[in-house]
């Protein structure tokens, strides 16, 4: 998977990372919130490293250094140094101690956790007063016998040399010429000389180690009250668990979309179906599928493209009618079918729109025609063929809406009368095109994919499953319909990038008013019968506005958002469009009975 395709699952499934990261954000600050608050406070000592030798060379001993601070180590931590603690502080609980001795260093940190910052100080405190006064008065115990010891000895070497000398002297006078027992007593004088020099020596040097004893663990730093908690950490544990959160979002997200069988991309969609990509219809501003589009956007040119694609695929214009359909409501199948109208209108030809949606009729919403009569008449044989077809205010686009509900639509499209209806508008119109309601609603598609030239399949970009569309297009293998290929709708915006951009110095001319060019009154019926004097007059403009807005509320979602001006500021000009047909029709405004020549 490249990195594109990766966003792209994670931007689609953006909400689902957006609430576990929430979600995991407040339980760790709500379980943070519960936890009761610790706080350490740490003591720093520092042990000289044991030494022996003299004022002119000293050896340092750091292996039994070690074995020193691992005995105070457990010395700290023992019941007896807690127990005194408890009882110079006064405390009910045992406070809990612990230390750790940094690698390559002479310091020991004694660390007192409690709940109470100022009773952590003063505990971690007074555990390192009474380590460094264990160790002061142990050296001066063992300091202190020894040196007894040794002082009584240098005071007995001492006196025995005295009286060596006292001897010596005494021999001299009274026996110069024994020179054998002076010699021998010289002797002995010399060595206990030699045995109280050394034994000074040692004193000396016991002295100066029990000094140095004495002094060897001592406090570098002491313990003060912390300002914030240890535990809980919330500069660490808040962004872990964000973090976590996030991650299990994406994870989460990947798995809902390795179960998830609905089509997120054209061309997994174009790969799935293995049909004909006939256009691809990019999502409006804002996520929505309006109506109709504004001139020069994207979706403009995208039906036009629709256009060009499907008239290049029966160069012999051999195919007159179109039907378009879905695999599921909601899919913008009616929106395409009012916008290629639009499209083929605009390159000169006749068209007409027929409603084959009986059961949830919306051309007549879309092109704000009345839908008191239309097919289901004609099928009844009420009226005639053309006593139904009606003008819709796009110049060339004539509109056979779908009519009174009928209780059996499928019987009715499966009547003779319908294949007789589309053979007979294929000679009157240059293109038919047909809005037949979703494949796997109803049977009405499959009914009336047997009497077109060709069917295309709208499929909705996000929002339709794999299994829904190989339902559809099953349901019209079973009648022996191989659709002409598919239109994506809601498919990737592509690149703003226009052609007929405006030469610098110059702006680009806005659309005209909408009131140059077409009048906003409602289209009258093509032709009026006698036998259409029920049919009330659509000359009421505002309730069939308010219709018209109003409708896709209650209708399929397809027809949402229709604006009734937008369409005009993309029309051609009447009476140009017009001049190019020959012959005349008569048709009349119902308001003004106003005839106007086609």
């Amino acid at each position: 998977m490249d990195l594109n395709a990766f966003l792209a699952i994670i931007w689609r499934r953006r909400l689902v990372v957006l609430i576990s990261t929430v979600l995991a954000l407040v339980v760790t600050i709500a379980g943070t919130s519960l936890i009761t608050p610790q706080y350490v406070a740490s003591t720093t000592l520092r042990m000289g490293t044991a030494n022996t030798g003299s004022s002119g060379w000293v050896s340092y001993d750091i292996q039994y250094t070690d074995r020193l601070m691992n005995t105070y180590r457990t010395m700290v931590m023992s019941p007896q140094t807690t127990s005194q603690v408890m009882d110079q502080l006064h405390l009910s609980d045992p406070p809990k101690i612990s230390v750790t001795i940094p690698a390559n260093t002479e310091l020991m940190q004694i660390l007192v956790t409690d709940k109470s910052p100022q009773q952590a100080a003063d505990a971690a405190n007074a555990v390192a007063n009474i380590l460094v006064s264990q160790i002061e008065s142990q050296y001066a115990s063992l300091g202190e016998s020894s040196l007894d010891i040794l002082k009584q000895q240098i005071d007995q070497t001492e006196a025995n040399l005295t009286q060596q000398r006292s001897d010596y002297d005494k021999l001299l006078q009274a026996s110069p010429q024994n020179t054998q027992l002076i010699n021998a007593t010289l002797q002995s004088i010399q060595l206990n000389e030699s045995t109280y020099s050394s034994l000074l020596q040692e004193y000396q040097q016991l002295r100066d180690a029990t000094a140095q004893g004495a002094s060897k663990m001592s406090v570098v730093q002491p313990a003060s009250a912390p300002s914030a908690p240890s535990n809980p950490n919330k500069k660490i544990i808040v962004p872990l668990g964000l973090m976590l959160g996030m991650m299990a979002g994406v994870a989460l997200a990947f798995l809902l979309e390795n179960f998830d069988t609905t089509m997120h991309s054209t061309d997994e969609i174009a790969k799935h179906v293995e049909l004909p990509l006939l256009g691809r219809i990019p999502v409006g501003k804002g996520g929505r599928l309006t109506l109709f589009f504004p001139e020069k956007s994207q979706q403009e040119e995208a039906f036009r493209r629709l256009r060009t694609t499907i008239f290049a695929l029966d160069p012999n214009a051999e195919m007159r009618s179109l039907m378009v359909t879905s695999a599921q409501p909601a899919e913008g199948k009616s929106t395409t079918i009012a916008n290629l109208a639009l499209a083929i209108a605009q390159a000169g030809r006749r068209v007409i729109v027929v409603d084959g949606d009986l059961r949830k009729p919306s051309m007549h919403k879309i092109f704000r025609v009345s839908n008191n009569v239309g097919l289901s008449n004609v099928l009844t044989r009420e009226i005639g063929l053309d006593e139904a077809i009606q003008y819709s205010m796009i110049p060339g686009v004539q509109i056979l809406a779908a009519g009174p509900a009928s209780p059996n639509p499928a019987e009715l499209l499966g009547l003779p009368e319908m294949t007789e209806s589309v053979e007979e508008l294929s000679k009157q119109f240059d293109f038919v095109l047909i809005d037949a309601p979703s494949l796997q609603s109803v049977a009405d598609a499959s009914v009336l994919s047997l009497i077109v030239d060709r069917v295309v399949v709208v499929v909705a970009r996000g929002l339709v499953r794999q299994e829904l569309v190989d339902s559809a297009l099953d349901e019209l293998a079973s009648v022996h319909c191989k659709p002409m290929g598919i239109v994506v709708t809601r498919s990737e915006r592509m690149s703003q990038f226009h052609y007929d951009r405006a030469s610098e110095g110059q702006s680009v001319p806005g659309p005209r008013s909408p009131r140059g060019l077409v009048t906003p009154a409602i289209p009258a019926l093509r032709v009026i019968a006698p036998k259409l004097s029920a049919v009330p007059a659509a000359n009421a403009e505002a309730p069939l506005r308010s219709e018209i807005v109003e409708a896709p509320e209650a209708e399929e979602s397809e027809t949402q958002a229709a604006q009734p001006t937008g369409i005009l500021r993309r029309l051609h000009d009447v009476n140009r469009f017009h001049g190019k047909d020959g012959g005349s029709v008569e048709c009349y405004d119902s308001d003004r009975r106003t005839a106007n020549e086609r």
